[in-house]
């Protein structure tokens, strides 16, 4: 009997230890339970930075399209024009008393008119779109086979080569490296006497390019010259 109770309380004494060992203690504090205010500010936050920066890159996108400016065309807008028509028994049939000129802006184009008739239809150049031919009915004040003006002529390079041809020193600035000559308006019909401004032969360019004043193939310019004479009606219609 003794025997058997040394037995068994041998036996506890080896399964005490493993009973009573506890775990051993963390140096981590405890997880927090979820706080659903704090992931939502994270969120949020996370939220306006994504925004702030497409604005910035939106911003930037749009300084790029304000700074940017497109090449300027290599030569100035030109377009079609018809030569001119020449109605040769009206012009030797033209009567004096009822000659007139009517020139389109629209169409560039000027109509020698013998009251209804239409008897010589040419191209014109008129004035641009910042010194526009002026609009209405006119009389032919002044005839001059050579109209020279101290601000009309050509820009000249060192060998004399035009530069630029038929300008107005008023407000057509000299290329780099040329001198100006001035030079005569060619069968020249002078309709606004208060601005010096008339028709006259020169080289068509395919554009409007003038100061104001209409020019006319030469060949159309000398017989228009010869038809009109001073008080005839010049009516200029857009």
């Amino acid at each position: 009997m003794q025997t058997l109770c040394a037995l068994m309380l041998f036996l506890i004494g080896l399964c005490a230890p493993v009973l009573c060992e506890q775990p051993p203690a963390s140096d981590s504090p405890p997880p927090l339970p979820a706080d659903p205010e704090s992931e939502l500010k994270v969120t949020l936050e996370e939220t306006a930075r994504i925004a702030t920066e497409e604005l910035a890159e939106g911003a930037k996108q749009r300084l790029r399209l304000l700074e940017y400016s497109p090449p300027e065309p290599k030569e100035k807008r030109s377009f079609e024009q018809c030569p001119p028509v020449v109605s040769t028994i009206a012009l030797e049939k033209l009567n004096p008393e009822t000659v007139y000129l009517l020139i389109s802006l629209t169409k560039q184009r000027a109509y020698l008119m013998d009251g209804h008739q239409i008897v010589i239809d040419t191209p014109v150049s008129s004035g641009t779109n910042e010194r526009a031919t002026p609009v209405g009915r006119f009389r032919i004040s002044q005839k001059s086979l050579e109209f020279k003006l101290p601000y009309y002529g050509d820009y000249l390079d060192s060998k004399k080569q035009k530069v630029r041809s038929g300008i107005d020193t008023r407000f057509d600035f000299a290329p780099s490296g040329t001198h100006f000559i001035s030079r005569s308006k060619q069968y020249f019909l002078q309709f606004d006497e208060q601005n010096q401004l008339g028709i006259y032969g020169e080289k068509l360019p395919g554009c409007q390019s003038t100061n104001g004043d209409v020019r006319l193939p030469h060949a159309a310019a000398i017989n228009i010259f010869k038809a009109m004479k001073i008080g005839d009606l010049v009516e200029i219609v857009k």
